[in-house]
């Protein structure tokens, strides 16, 4: 496995791959890797002849400075999984060589992209400027990777369809796969943040995916309002008095976009704070319908409703 440091290095390395008919995949993460990270390698390295990911914690997308601060990091570790995962280069770039700094080290803002539809809603909403500085730096890491196929995670759901609308606006030749949510045996979808979550606060998180679970389930036995479902996943995280819900809403698959009857495959968004740790997380009701693996990491086999 190669490191790279430097961004041209990085996609002269690559192009070359390219020019001997190489097929490339891309997995940008920002470290602090876990097994969801792992499965998006190991299904690049089935896709692909060449796979590349990149470390880097982007300044531009936390809105709060403490987020950042705390933010895990551990790039000893998260290059031995990569290496034992068959990674093949590693892209890890200080902060001055993707950004211009000033004598603070503080990011220089010289471009800046806007993503005002998806900054609106959710996500955008709770994190204003958020997406931009997610837009900015896939954008920098597109254009020194080239055409390739980059892997995403669908646990940052709205993140994902934010990439595939730049790619399609943009021109960019670069194909983004949508990767499903790795999960602990309990149903908690796998996140760096949980790192930071004690063992109570961990066993008390599972309630986020059990709520969602419960509430699409009731889909098959005919409450389709999309108002039902939502309170159906508010009463049972308001009983946990630790769990600060921050919103949940339904919204027809591929969309952002709430319907008021769940007349088709729908996904929950739902995010709270669980002490000083915020968590995302998202479930499609195409992925539990007839998968009892799921049923039995959400503890409800079985369950109608």
């Amino acid at each position: 496995m190669q490191i790279v440091e430097a961004p041209d290095e990085f996609q002269r390395v690559i192009e070359s791959m390219r020019l001997k008919d190489k097929s490339v995949g891309f997995v940008p993460t920002m470290g602090y890797l876990h097994d969801g990270h792992m499965a998006l390698v190991k299904r690049s390295r089935q896709e692909n002849d060449i796979t590349a990911a990149s470390i880097f914690v982007n300044p531009t997308q936390f809105n709060v400075s403490g987020d950042l601060t705390n933010y895990p990091r551990d790039l000893g570790r998260d290059l031995d999984l990569l290496e034992n995962c068959g990674a093949d280069f590693v892209f890890v770039p200080s902060v001055e060589s993707i950004y211009e700094t000033d004598t603070q080290n503080s990011v220089v803002h010289r471009v800046n992209i806007s993503v005002s539809n998806i900054n609106s809603v959710f996500e955008g909403a709770h994190r204003p400027g958020h997406f931009d500085g997610v837009a900015l730096i896939i954008l920098k890491l597109f254009n020194l990777v080239g055409r390739c196929r980059a892997y995403f995670g669908l646990k940052d759901y709205q993140q994902v369809l934010l990439i595939i609308q730049l790619v399609k606006e943009l021109f960019i030749p670069v194909e983004v796969v949508r990767c499903q949510t790795v999960r602990q045996s309990d149903g908690l979808a796998m996140s760096s943040r949980n790192a930071r979550l004690n063992d109570h606060q961990l066993s008390l998180a599972t309630v986020l995916y059990r709520s969602m679970f419960d509430a699409l389930r009731l889909i098959e036995s005919g409450t389709v309002r999309i108002d039902a479902l939502k309170e159906r996943i508010t009463s049972q995280i308001s009983k946990i008095e630790e769990i600060n819900l921050e919103y949940v809403d339904v919204v027809t698959e591929g969309t952002l976009e709430t319907p008021e009857f769940a007349e088709g495959p729908v996904r929950i968004l739902i995010a709270a704070k669980l002490g000083d740790v915020r968590l995302i997380d998202n479930l499609g009701s195409e992925e539990i319908f007839g998968n009892e693996k799921a049923m039995q990491s959400a503890g409800v086999a079985g369950l109608k409703g």
